[in-house]
């Protein structure tokens, strides 16, 4: 995924102190199997290596891939693959696909001529920038059908942190567990936001102590940690308007694989014969875009299916069997204020609350 390899990138180079890894524990009831799956490449033909990020309930996909020279573009196609289309940010370096909503909106992030990360909304034909006001990078990765979009920042001080942006106002979304790291460049926290359901819920990750990889759920002013049982890390990185979540773990071999939480239940999907598998969306039929990567270090999109209808529970009981903390957070979340808008923007650049 776009977002999670920079991140990562990210994390690396700050230079962690602490970088020990210890298995999540969890006493809760928890449903751990195995399924078998169908998968279908979906490449970007020609492409040295392609990212699937999104898909929406028509069974539009959007995306990242690199093409033969090693510059990265974002796309948009169908189940079929029989709609390309290209995407580039104009005037950018490079352009990502984050995600999109059933109106065919999509939202990502593109690098200027400086190096700069900026996150963007296409809609209509028109491309926004989304900048959080003074932040030194902006990613954009999910959009909802109200036109709610998720995604990170990174602050001067090197710290990450998530973001919710609707009608026009910011707010940050970190997880209240999220330690603060001694690095090289100083102390920093990391919190991600990945996606927003139509019910305005929240995943996303951050990293705790140990710099492990927790994830996070985010539903009616609370947070919720996510971890699969026994994993070293966990990342749920898509939410869909039936409470299931996909993501990623990583098991005591540090080996990656794909998973899907419903409920109690929590189900490893592998893409055959790789050292590592993601999912990354699924939407409300069931139908699922993922990553994995080869032997070779080459990632690779897919689609695949998982039965849309199952054990249905009420929202707060669909993600309690799998809380590595059984109690649910306090929020702390906070919108930017006035003072932190920048005073003068070009025209469809989104930077502040609009008050």
């Amino acid at each position: 995924m776009f977002l999670d390899w920079l991140v990562r990138l990210i994390i690396a180079g700050l230079g962690l102190l602490s970088a020990a890894c210890y298995a999540q524990t969890s006493t809760c009831g928890v449903t751990m199997q195995t399924a078998q799956s169908n998968f279908r490449n979906i490449d970007v033909p020609g492409a040295q290596s392609t990212f699937a990020s999104g898909i929406n309930n028509s069974g539009t996909i959007v995306g990242t891939f690199a093409d033969a020279a090693g510059v990265v573009h974002g796309y948009l196609d169908n189940v079929d693959g029989d709609s390309f289309r290209q995407i580039d940010f104009p005037g950018s370096t490079s352009t990502g696909g984050g995600g999109l909503n059933d109106g065919g909106d999509i939202v990502g992030e593109y690098t200027d001529s400086s190096g700069l990360f900026h996150g963007f909304l296409l809609s209509d034909g028109t491309f926004s920038t989304i900048d959080f006001p003074c932040a030194t990078s902006t990613l954009a990765s999910g959009i909802n059908n109200g036109g709610g979009i998720a995604g990170s920042y990174i602050n001067a001080d090197s710290s990450v942190h998530g973001f919710f942006l609707d009608k026009n106002e910011f707010t940050t979304v970190d997880d209240p567990n999220q330690a603060v790291l001694n690095t090289d460049v100083g102390p920093i926290t990391v919190s991600q936001v990945f996606i927003a359901n139509n019910r305005r819920q929240l995943v996303g990750s951050f990293l705790d102590a140990n710099v492990n990889r927790n994830g996070f759920l985010f539903s009616s002013g609370s947070f919720q940690t996510i971890n699969v049982p026994g994993a070293m890390s966990t990342i749920p990185f898509g939410l869909n308007d039936n409470d299931t979540i996909v993501g990623e773990y990583e098991d005591s071999q540090f080996v990656g694989h794909g998973y899907i939480q419903r409920g109690s239940q929590i189900t490893t999907i592998d893409f055959p014969g790789v050292p590592l598998t993601l999912l990354l969306q699924m939407n409300s039929a069931g139908l699922i875009v993922g990553e994995y990567t080869d032997a070779s270090g080459i990632t690779h999109s897919f689609l695949t299916e998982f039965p849309a209808n199952g054990t249905s529970n009420s929202a707060s009981e669909q993600h309690a069997g799998c809380l590595a903390q059984p109690q649910v957070a306090p929020a702390t979340v906070q919108s930017n204020s006035r003072q932190t808008c920048h005073a003068s923007v070009a025209k469809g650049v989104v930077v502040c609350s609009a008050k």
